[in-house]
């Protein structure tokens, strides 16, 4: 009886300890010197509590991007951060609007908790960069990449997409994806168009793809002939993303 006692006191003792040390962090107040030390630590917080919630390999990647990005930093490696860094800029801008404020402070954006009670500031950053992720996550599910050609020069053409993270974002390509296969383009002029999409020039895309500028101007002009044909003129792009937006 006196050992189960001791262990439950343990347990509170333990407990209690912790909360201390989450009070203590979330009172500290919102400064120019501390700012981005928060956002990074939040960045990082986030990270870790999606990845332990749903084992993703996405968010596996990000941390693993994100942990390399401040060990650079801190030990003043020439290199610059990746895309991960961005959610902790999405933190550290979003903290920039409380400055002088602690992080208990309650939030000014109207969001409510379950209660239907107003939450804090470091809790209002976690939910705006668990929604970053979410938006970026989908962006590059629906991203067909030009650096996805193989050795042997064929296209990896789709990468399922998780049904979970299937879902509607601000604009759905789906209909643009739908299009382009009407055109019955060649391999190699897939490729071309994909890059192109992707903002690369043609020289980007010549060497990329091992050929001269001239023959990426030519399937360019082939494509062009194909897009002309199914009636997908410039004003039929824009009305089929405004039926996609």
């Amino acid at each position: 009886m006196k050992k189960k006692n001791t262990i439950t006191k343990k347990n509170t003792a333990t407990t209690t300890t912790s909360d201390n040390k989450k009070n203590a962090y979330l009172s500290q107040v919102i400064t120019a010197d501390n700012v981005q030390m928060l956002g990074e630590h939040t960045a990082k917080k986030a990270l870790k509590t999606i990845y332990n919630r749903s084992q993703d390999d996405f968010i596996r990647r990000l941390i693993n991007d994100f942990n390399r990005d401040m060990y650079n930093a801190k030990n003043n490696i020439a290199e610059n951060f990746s895309n991960a860094y961005d959610i902790a800029q999405t933190a550290i801008c979003f903290y920039c609007e409380y400055l002088g404020q602690p992080l208990n402070a309650t939030a000014n954006n109207g969001e409510l908790d379950k209660d239907k009670k107003p939450i804090d500031i470091y809790r209002a950053c976690l939910r705006k960069i668990n929604r970053y992720i979410l938006e970026n996550k989908n962006k590059v599910y629906k991203t067909v990449y030009l650096q996805d050609i193989d050795e042997n020069g064929e296209h990896l053409e789709y990468i399922a997409i998780p049904q979970k993270w299937d879902m509607p974002t601000i604009t759905d390509y789906q209909g643009v994806i739908n299009a382009i296969e009407q055109m019955k383009l060649s391999a190699t002029e897939k490729k071309i168009l994909y890059a192109r999409l992707r903002g690369f020039g043609y020289d980007t895309i010549a060497k990329k793809l091992s050929i001269a500028k001239g023959t990426v101007q030519t399937y360019i002009k082939r494509i062009q002939a194909k897009a002309t044909a199914i009636n997908l003129t410039p004003q039929a792009i824009r009305q089929l993303k405004q039926l996609t937006a």
